[in-house]
């Protein structure tokens, strides 16, 4: 019953696939010394450690590989660490050390984060050199974020949410890959992380809303419908999808928030095609969603689940979402077009690679960024740009949409070029479905507008 019991202990706080000790353990540990600070003025220290670019990692080469990096990255952590500090995985490509003080001499707080510093190089340093998997030569990176926790300040959630921060800049510092937690620098980041708790909960009660922006052909009849997120805080009102996307993306829930907004423009959609069964979806996918190896699979699932075909659904990409090589996003980008659905090239333009992401994506579609179209009259420049794609675009086969067309001046400017399809406030504002059921250009949608 004893060696039941020990048994029971290592399945509960041991990571079975590292042997490092789990999130659980590793949080009562922190709990710990949490209360220590409480009665006593010792401080120490979290260094949050994230495994760069891991999903890549995982998607490109599969999970056996991945697990193998993990277990890679835990060898290396577990031989680094002194025998006082406490390394735990705190899950995913994610692992955690609690950083005993007692025996660092400095008592200035200067001094102290230098020494910190130090060590965290010290741990990040063997990683500069890829490790063999399997016959593979694996690049194992890592950024190293660090909070410093005294009795002022004792909180466990505080002390893991600081250096999670702390962690968020290391990776935007690609020299150092290492960052210690500033009070002053991150004050913003804190604001934003209850904005985060509070995008968490409005995930799972599920209070976004999806409109949708009608684009138009020349005669002003509905082509297709671009679908937008909005999130209406309770206590901020709206927050724009640039505020909310950004936070996801921040704290890795981006593919839980596109699965959502996803599922949620096929259910208004699918309502709309009873009245116009011939009308296009754009949807956009984050360049995250278009690294997962099950995308076109759960896409499928929810186009037959939702009864919308394939061929009606245009994918909207940015050039950040194509631009690095990657043999998932091109197999996706492959089996998309297999199961019918069209890819447009979104902000077309503002991109240093623009042009040559036309010979590589070989898009059914360019959106003309607004920057440029709002520019035409005052801006000879920004109207040389859209002249340029709409001479070029007859000739790649490419289907032209010009977006933040708001004056009609503009508008007569744009169909003197020749392009084909408009999309901006001049022909209306994002709808929501119900609005769009009662509007009139619902009902012109179903007139032959031009090729899909």
């Amino acid at each position: 019953f004893q060696n039941f019991l020990e048994r029971a202990k290592v399945l509960a706080l041991l990571d079975p696939l590292t042997q490092l000790p789990n999130r659980r353990y590793f949080i009562e540990q922190l709990q710990m010394k949490v209360e220590s600070c409480r009665r006593s003025d010792q401080r120490f220290a979290v260094l949050f450690v994230d495994v760069d670019k891991f999903k890549s990692i995982n998607d490109s080469y599969g999970h056996a590989i991945g697990d193998a990096a993990l277990v890679s990255v835990a060898r290396r952590l577990r031989s680094i660490t002194r025998s006082q500090d406490f390394l735990g995985r705190y899950g995913g490509d994610e692992f955690a050390i609690l950083i005993d003080l007692t025996s660092f001499p400095e008592t200035d707080p200067a001094a102290l984060q230098r020494t910190l510093q130090d060590y965290a190089l010290r741990i990040v340093e063997p990683f500069e050199q890829a490790v063999e998997l399997s016959g593979f030569l694996v690049e194992l990176s890592i950024s190293v974020g660090i909070s410093l926790i005294d009795g002022r300040d004792p909180d466990v959630e505080g002390a893991m949410r600081r250096s999670d921060i702390a962690m968020y800049r290391a990776k935007q510092n690609s020299q150092s890959r290492i960052a210690i937690f500033d009070p002053v620098q991150d004050a913003s980041h804190l604001d934003n992380y209850q904005l985060y708790v509070d995008l968490m909960q409005a995930m799972r009660d599920h209070h976004f809303e999806v409109l949708f922006q009608p684009i138009v052909d020349r005669n002003g009849r509905l082509h297709s419908l671009e679908a937008l997120a909005r999130w209406h805080h309770p206590r901020l009102g709206t927050v724009g999808p640039d505020v909310f996307i950004d936070l996801a993306q921040r704290y890795r829930q981006i593919d839980q928030l596109s699965d959502e907004l996803i599922h949620l423009s096929l259910s208004n959609f699918c309502e709309l095609r009873s009245v116009a069964p011939r009308l296009r979806l754009s949807l956009n996918l984050s360049p995250s969603k278009l690294s997962d190896p099950r995308l076109v699979d759960w896409l499928c699932e929810q186009l037959a689940a939702h009864a919308v075909p394939a061929s009606l659904l245009t994918i909207e990409l940015t050039e950040r979402s194509v631009l690095m090589p990657n043999p998932v996003v091109s197999a996706n980008l492959v089996r998309l077009r297999e199961r019918g659905m069209a890819i447009s090239l979104d902000d077309f333009g503002t991109g240093y690679s623009s042009l040559s992401l036309l010979g590589t994506l070989q898009p059914d579609e360019v959106k003309i960024d607004k920057s440029f179209v709002m520019a035409m009259q005052q801006d000879d420049y920004a109207r040389q740009i859209v002249t340029l794609i709409a001479d070029m675009a007859p000739r790649m086969n490419l289907r032209v949409v010009a977006e933040g067309v708001e004056q009609s001046a503009v508008l007569a400017l744009l169909v003197d070029l020749g392009i084909p399809y408009f999309q901006g406030y001049l022909f209306a504002r994002p709808l929501s479905a119900a609005a769009l059921r009662q509007s009139a250009l619902l009902a012109s949608a179903d007139a032959p507008s031009g090729p899909c």
